[in-house]
């Protein structure tokens, strides 16, 4: 049997502290999300147990009252291609856009669906300011460079599992540098791998303003970014992440 249709399919939820609330509880609206669902086309092959989805498109609001005020509005434009006896599934033609420039194209291949479910596939960011993402994120910088992280984009195959996923040949463009290499992550924000090269690295735009680029000149560095305050990346972050790296750059600015 072959069923082809066209589906609008709206829902929300509301996650407060402590788990996830009826969207109509407003004493503990915390942080809600509303989706909608549009497609072209569904076509469910129900004897075969595949299913095609042509031309989606997966619109979400996203609000957190603690990081930003409003809505925070993200688009996935995909096609699917899934057979559920062969645990495949190929999420095709994605791009992911929101605010601020955000557009990010690319593939994905899944494979042990049911199982042990893997994916590999090509990801590719568009230029984009970082900035306002960290602070929705609740990291607050206090960078001497008022531009840096204004200028992102990358590109790299991706492959991963549920638990961590990797860019295995990143190119990644920071302001006016540019890194390659590698990088994995474990999803739960645990842990951070990454060995990369860059071809030069501007110090100075980095780092925590004035007084920070002061105490650096003194041989003062580790002390300037293990202070509470004004720190380059938040103590917050940092505690609970494990972190093994390699960096490397070809010319080091740094003009204290």
């Amino acid at each position: 049997m072959k069923l082809a249709y066209g589906l609008v399919w709206k829902t929300n939820f509301c996650a407060g502290k402590y788990g996830v609330d009826h969207p109509n509880d407003f004493r503990r609206r915390e942080r809600a999300t509303t989706a909608q669902l549009k497609t072209a086309e569904i076509v469910a092959r129900m004897g075969e147990q595949q299913l095609t989805i042509e031309e989606g498109v997966l619109e979400a609001g996203l609000r957190n009252s603690d990081n930003w005020q409003g809505s925070l509005a993200l688009a996935l434009a995909f096609g699917l291609e899934s057979d559920w006896q062969a645990q495949t599934a190929q999420l095709k033609d994605m791009q992911l856009t929101g605010p601020d420039g955000l557009r990010v194209n690319g593939h994905l291949n899944v494979e042990q669906l049911r199982d042990a479910p893997h994916y590999r596939g090509q990801l590719t960011a568009a230029p984009f300011t970082l900035r306002p993402w960290l602070a929705r994120a609740g990291v607050t910088l206090t960078t001497a460079g008022e531009a840096a992280l204004s200028d992102v984009a990358m590109t790299s195959p991706i492959e991963g599992n549920a638990e961590q996923l990797s860019l295995t040949s990143l190119s990644l463009v920071v302001d006016d540098s540019t890194f390659t290499g590698e990088l994995t992550a474990a999803l739960d924000g645990s842990r951070l791998d990454f060995d990369l090269a860059g071809d030069q690295l501007d110090l100075d735009r980095y780092l925590p303003g004035e007084a920070t680029a002061k105490q650096a000149s003194r041989g003062l560095l580790r002390k300037a970014f293990a202070q509470e305050n004004n720190t380059l990346v938040p103590q917050s972050l940092l505690s609970g992440l494990a972190l093994e790296g390699d960096l490397s750059v070809g010319t080091l600015i740094f003009r204290a």
